[in-house]
């Protein structure tokens, strides 16, 4: 014992002790390398005169020392611990004097060859450790008696030749450790601080400005070792930081592991014995060591691990230094692909995957109907493709652009809450773009099956009418719906997504029509630039709308094209009119008043057409339905099927017909009978058709 006093004492002392650490680690790592080389010299001549004590010493009763005898050794090598003890409460206690290993790997910033050190560094490190712990469990076990080692902290320096030795080891190894922890630690926080992963944590980012030493982080570090040191029990503290110290090796195990079975090509570690079992090996090994070293520290470490991990995930922005869940959903997505065989695709597992083609996203006509599409793909697979038409020698000159438009449709995506992926082809002309993103689009089994394109509008014609919304009796806009206390009724469904319509998403897709306009123009389309004084907001520089044909016989060819390559057809028109706010709010105030009034999805059937599961009214409320499951439309809106009957006394026998076909296909629609007696109805391809404007393109898939 070198100090006395009483707890508070105690406290005084290592409070002051830890405060000279504090100057040392305010001093850069310079003063910090130094000065470890001095105590690492005083660290080694205590080991070795420890060790010279127990080989030569003389056998001492008062002390327990009996010198060299297998008596004791065969007395000390069987466990036995006393009182509640067991191997793993000793182990945690013990563990923390292993984790110094790291201190390299901590200060990876100021070594010269981080690469090569950190491996060789850490390794040595460890079987020097290793050794001498080694050697000294088996000099004390063959020496001492079993009761001394159990009851007497001190044992060392009772039976060591000169007492100061082993007093002046006990401190250059506390010395050493806090030090590194300290430093090292700093280090650590600044880094963290730098990622902006924890915007709380940006002040810890300051580095001096010779050396960036990490000052406030190693202040910050300072403070929590010192509320440590009140806890007063060593023991209490070990068990504490065994279980973030195992849980950290476990994590370095794992990416490391996850690294190599992903093949990763940019993983190459230079140290040469490193493989995938061992990583593996030692994630288990911490884990499960973790749980059984004490279970209630270790559910207090997952527990604040995975709090920060869920807050990381949700929050942390982009970062350049890559993430391993990245490399391991790879892995995972590119195996079930692999499995993924169109060729064993069923009916009665079909869903749609739908790509949206557009050029400007940033009408309320557009940014509807990519709601819409959003709404309508319900676990498909969602492509938002548009295209740029260019001379092939332009290529060269619009690569960068390229990759930032692809750039802005992410963030697009990102900032619409959009469940959906972007893809862009280039071509000399529209219908060879449009055949090429309709092919393209997809990978492996998950290809789009239905292609929804927007009504041809001609250049410069504004897509967004003035007209009501859908869902409500009358035009009046869903602002102006009052309650009965005349106040703006504005409280909707939770479900709806709002994001698509806000004025970050606005400008993303304004950013696209430009970027767009000015990497592609069609020869075909007149360039159309509205007056600056009478240009809106939502009017980019040269669009010509949603889609890029620029002519009727352009839109007509992307139809024709679209159902020869086998894609069903969705024609959008008038999306603007859609009014979501207006649906929700019909539905309310009608069931406020009584009524069960709601507006409507329609499915419309012609005299001439069938339920058959491969015609296109199937189609139509496979769509209609899955379109019913999701968002306001779910709980606002009831399914209708509209059958066209041309003779009265077909009537009954139609509607029979329809209502037994929809009993079997288990879809819950009210079925309208629409008189046309004396009339004929033709489904709209086949009236395309007949005209000669479709060729022979399938009709079942229009």
């Amino acid at each position: 014992s070198i100090i006395g006093g009483g707890h508070w004492m105690v406290t005084l002392y290592a409070s002051s002790a830890l405060f000279l650490l504090l100057l040392v680690g305010l001093g850069g790592a310079g003063i910090f390398a130094k000065l470890n080389f001095l105590v690492a010299i005083c660290l080694v001549v205590s080991i070795i005169a420890a060790l010279a004590s127990f080989v030569f010493g003389e056998e001492n009763a008062a002390t327990g020392y009996t010198g060299f005898s297998a008596d004791t050794f065969s007395e000390n090598f069987s466990f036995g611990f006393t009182g509640s003890l067991s191997f793993f409460q000793v182990f945690v206690v013990v563990f923390p004097a292993m984790t110094g290993v790291m201190a390299g790997a901590n200060m990876s910033g100021d070594l010269q060859d981080p690469g090569r050190s950190i491996g060789y560094g850490t390794m040595s490190a460890v079987v020097t450790a290793l050794i001498v712990y080694t050697i000294l469990l088996f000099v004390i076990g063959a020496t001492t008696e079993r009761s001394q080692l159990q009851t007497n902290y001190n044992i060392m320096q009772d039976v060591c030749f000169y007492k100061a030795f082993v007093a002046v080891g006990v401190v250059s190894s506390t010395v050493s450790s806090a030090m590194g922890n300290l430093v090292g630690s700093g280090r650590i926080l600044q880094a963290l601080a730098r990622d902006n992963l924890f915007p709380c944590l940006t002040v810890f980012g300051w580095g001096s400005k010779k050396g960036d030493e990490p000052r406030v982080a190693v202040v910050c570090v300072w403070f929590i070792a010192q509320a440590c040191l009140f806890i007063g029990d060593l023991n209490a503290v070990a068990s504490i930081i065994s279980g973030f110290f195992l849980l950290v090796y476990f994590f370095t195990n794992f990416a490391c592991f996850v690294l190599r079975i992903t093949g990763a090509p940019n993983f190459r570690p230079r140290f040469r014995y490193f493989t995938w079992h061992t990583a593996l090996a030692g994630a288990l090994l911490c884990f499960t060591i973790l749980f059984i070293s004490g279970a209630l520290y270790a559910t207090i470490a997952i527990i604040v691990v995975a709090l920060l991990w869920v807050y990381v995930h949700y929050t942390a922005p982009v970062t350049s230094w890559g993430d391993v869940t990245q490399a391991l959903i790879y892995h995972q997505v590119r195996k079930y692909l692999l499995r993924l065989d169109e060729r064993r695709a069923h009916p009665k597992f079909w869903r749609p995957s739908v790509l949206l083609l557009c050029q400007n996203p940033t009408s309320q006509n557009a940014r509807n109907l990519i709601d819409f599409g959003n709404n309508v793909k319900k676990g498909g697979m969602y492509v938002l493709g548009n295209v740029v038409i260019t001379d092939q020698g332009n290529i060269r000159a619009i690569g960068s652009q390229m990759t930032q438009l692809r750039h802005l449709w992410l963030d697009f995506i990102g900032k619409a809450h959009l469940k959906a992926f972007h893809e862009t082809t280039v071509a000399p002309d529209t219908r060879t773009a449009y055949q090429n993103l309709i092919l393209a689009a997809g990978v492996g089994g998950m290809k789009p099956n239905t292609v929804l394109i927007p009504f041809y509008s001609p250049p410069g014609e504004h897509a967004d009418l003035e007209a009501g919304a859908v869902g409500v009796a009358s035009p009046t806009p869903v602002s102006a719906l009052e309650d009965g206390g005349g106040k703006a009724k504005r409280k909707f469904g939770r479900r709806q997504n709002r994001h698509i319509h806000t004025e970050p998403v606005r400008k993303a897709g304004a950013d696209i029509a430009r970027l767009t306009s000015s990497v592609s123009h069609n020869p075909s389309t007149p360039r159309h630039e509205p007056d600056e004084a009478k240009r809106s907001d939502e009017e980019a520089p040269g669009a010509v709308g949603m889609t890029a044909c620029g002519t009727p016989l352009e839109y007509l060819n992307l139809l024709r094209d679209t159902l020869y390559l086998g894609r069903n057809v969705i024609i959008g028109q008038s999306f603007n009119l859609i009014n979501k706010d207006a649906i929700e709010s019909f539905s309310k105030r009608s069931k406020a008043r009584g009524s069960r009034q709601k507006s409507t999805i329609d499915v419309w059937m012609t005299h001439d057409q069938s339920l058959d599961l491969k015609g296109s009214v199937s189609l139509q409320l496979q769509l209609a339905h899955i379109l019913h499951l999701t968002d306001v439309w779910s709980d606002h809106t009831d399914l209708r099927m509209m059958v066209a009957v041309e003779k009265e006394s077909e009537v009954k026998a139609r509607r029979a017909e329809v209502e037994e076909t929809l009993l079997s296909m288990r879809i819950d629609v009210d079925v309208w009978i629409v008189p046309v007696f004396g009339m004929r109805t033709f489904p709209i391809a086949a009236e395309l058709q007949s005209r000669g404007e479709l060729g022979s393109a399938p009709l079942a898939n229009v």
